[in-house]
Order: structure tokens, then C-alpha cells, then sequence
């Protein structure tokens, strides 16, 4: 792989997840009569995406639109060390 942007760009987003990961984390949302089960599934998906969990990734990967997941990975993009798509969205 070449230094420079891929491993580069890729090192710029790790200390930016570290980072992220130092921050207070959110208080889970909890249901209650204004925040009914519809709203508290977005509010949740919300919290996961935000929060940085032990191995310094976002929670969101817990949660997925497609309960399948695809065999092969998504082609990443030209000079960057990710994908236009996400797994966990």
C-alpha cells in the first residue's frame, strides 16, 4: 500500500475515532411517553453511531438495514482507505 494518501488518510480518521473515544460518552435514550418506540429506534441508532465502542470502532455496526450480510466487500474509494458504502448502515 502506498504512504501517501492511503495509509496517510487512514491514520488521520484512527486518531479521529481515539479522540472521539476519550469524549463523554451520551446517555442512552430511554422510552417514555414523548419518545415512543418508532422515535426511540432512530434516537438509538442515533447514540450507537455516535458512541466509540472498545476497539474503537462506532456501534453502529450492531445495526444493519440488511440482515445479510454481503459476501464480498465494497470496492474502496480511489486514493482513500474506505468504501462509498458503509457495512453498518
Amino acid at each position: 500500500m502506498q504512504w501517501d494518501p492511503v495509509i496517510k488518510n487512514f491514520e488521520q480518521h484512527w486518531k479521529a475515532l481515539q479522540d472521539r473515544k476519550k469524549e463523554d460518552v451520551a446517555e442512552v435514550p430511554k422510552i417514555t411517553k414523548s419518545l415512543g418506540i418508532m422515535k426511540w429506534t432512530e434516537a438509538f441508532t442515533d447514540f450507537l453511531s455516535k458512541t466509540i465502542g472498545v476497539r474503537t470502532i462506532p456501534l453502529a455496526y450492531v445495526v444493519r438495514e440488511e440482515v445479510n450480510v454481503p459476501t464480498t466487500a465494497p470496492a474502496l474509494l480511489r486514493g482513500k482507505s474506505y468504501s462509498e458504502k458503509t457495512w453498518f448502515c
